[in-house]
């Protein structure tokens, strides 16, 4: 997980130490163990939770004076250091890219600027005992494109025995190419190659590429026929791409919905590798909804096998519009899929988002105009659909924050065993600025919003972002302590 520079060192404290600066919420929560990283020592670039032996990785500077060499580090299950290695002399050229650890393998991924502007991604490997097993191997070249796109993507399978790097490009003939490289956890060679969508790249927008628990590489696209962003209902479509490691062609399906605008459609494999795809429609626009979809793709008849769609009951949308907008057929236009979650029962919980940005202007002292944009994150929505695709209960944690930069806004997400945990930065009257954890049991009904740090600083930071859920009772939530210009990595258990 990438995290952003600070000066910051690792230091393993005491539990005790830690838990007068944390509120139990609603819930039984507690710490079970914290990483305290102060501005002593070198920073940290990225980290990684290591799930075979619940210990932790991290990359980072071997000094805080000095940005020239980077170090791998590992903690064990009670966040102590067991080993550390330098995996990087920086020339000026060169960054980490990404840090993996499946099974017990440790991946270190590179990317690298050549002359006439020619990138290569590397990577390292690491047994857990530090000792080193591939030293900075070549897996992909790009040509004539920045930084930012030669940069390979990654995601895993469900259940983390696989990680995909990959990364789009585009033929000779125009034609979307995805080059790709499968790493296993039984420690054989990683697989490369690449195969081509048949499709313009300026018509077709890559929405999700996902990789199964077989290895298994699926890819949901959306192809623009005229070239136009926002046009008729009939002027887009979805499309599901298949493609197995060693076959010479992807298998292609459509992806019908009723001459209906998908307005966000996002795509799970489970795990057994049916997919699932979830998401919002709208009857009048591509930028707005009216209705939740969901439908189950099986990739071995190659049709969907389950499909419906269900628009938003007018309870709900009374706490948006006002009734004569919602008689003359008005949507919504600022809610945003962010996230779906799959249930064991076949069914799914749908998050989404309120996000819009307000711009005001104003003159200085001197009579120059300005202008400020302010992004609002608002309420979020949970929807719960069961196994044929019906809505079985929604609800709203409310919630307002805005700010000129967006990093510290929005919220993140657990799967806890007695319902889903929703924490934000936010200003709460009587309790005021602080990290706040509303809970929505599995009934649907929102539990009360309690502060999580009992001391929150102005400028403290939560790094939502880089907060990760690692099992299903425990996650990882990153904080920043700013009078006390500490870094910590908490390890809470729900």
């Amino acid at each position: 997980m990438y995290i952003p520079a600070l000066n910051r060192t690792v230091v393993v404290v005491t539990i005790a130490a830690f838990v007068a600066n944390f509120f139990a919420p609603a819930r039984a929560q507690k710490i079970v163990n914290a990483l305290h990283l102060d501005r002593k020592h070198p920073a940290l670039q990225w980290f990684e939770y290591c799930r075979t032996d619940e210990g932790l990785l991290t990359v980072g500077y071997a000094s805080k004076h000095s940005s020239r060499h980077l170090i791998l580090a590992k903690y064990d299950g009670d966040f102590k250091k067991q080993w550390q290695s330098q995996i990087l002399e920086q020339n000026g050229l060169r960054e980490v890219c990404q840090l993996s650890c499946i099974g017990n393998r440790i991946l270190v991924f590179f990317v690298e600027e050549f002359k006439d502007k020619e990138f290569r991604t590397f990577y390292s490997e690491f047994d857990l005992s530090g000792k080193k097993i591939v030293d900075y191997k070549p897996i992909h070249l790009a040509k004539d494109v920045n930084r930012k796109n030669a940069t390979m993507k990654f995601v895993r399978s469900i259940n983390n025995k696989r990680l995909l790097a990959f990364r789009s490009d585009k033929t000779l003939s125009g034609d979307e190419l995805l080059h790709w490289s499968l790493f296993s956890h039984d420690g054989k060679e990683p697989e490369s190659g690449a195969f081509r969508l048949p499709y313009k790249e300026e018509n077709l927008q890559v929405r999700e590429v996902k990789v199964g628990n077989s290895g298994q590489i699926y890819v949901l696209a959306k192809q623009y026929k005229s070239g136009k962003l926002r046009g008729a209902a009939d002027d887009f479509r979805y499309l599901l791409f298949r493609y197995a490691p060693g076959e010479e062609a992807t298998k292609e399906a459509e992806l019908t919905f009723d001459g209906k605008f998908v307005t966000d459609l996002t795509l799970k494999p489970d795990k057994d590798e049916n997919l699932v795809l979830a998401g919002f429609y709208s009857n009048r626009s591509a930028a707005e909804i009216i209705g939740v979809l969901y439908a189950k793709f099986d990739p071995n008849e190659g049709r969907i096998t389950v499909r419906n769609m269900q628009e938003f009951d007018r309870g709900f949308l009374e706490q948006y519009l006002t009734p004569r907008q919602i008689e003359r057929g008005r949507e919504l236009s600022d809610f945003y899929l962010d996230d779906v979650i799959l249930r064991s029962d076949g069914g799914v919980l749908i998050l989404a988002e309120q996000y819009y940005v307000s711009s005001t202007s104003f003159r200085d002292m001197s009579g120059f105009w300005y202008s400020r944009d302010m992004h609002h994150y608002d309420d979020v929505v949970v929807f719960s659909i069961g196994a044929d695709g019906k809505i079985e209960w929604r609800s709203i944690v409310s919630k307002t924050q805005a700010g000129e930069l967006p990093d510290q806004l929005s919220y993140f997400h657990v799967v806890g065993p007695e319902g889903l945990y929703i924490f934000y930065k936010a200003r709460h009257k009587g309790f005021g600025l602080n990290v706040y954890c509303t809970v929505v049991d599995y009934d649907g009904k929102v539990m009360s919003t309690k502060p999580f740090f009992e001391n929150f600083g102005a400028s403290d930071v939560f790094y939502r972002e880089s907060s990760e859920q690692i099992s299903n009772d425990e996650a990882l939530l990153v904080w920043y302590h700013s009078r006390k210009k500490t870094f910590s990595i908490l390890k809470v258990e729900f």
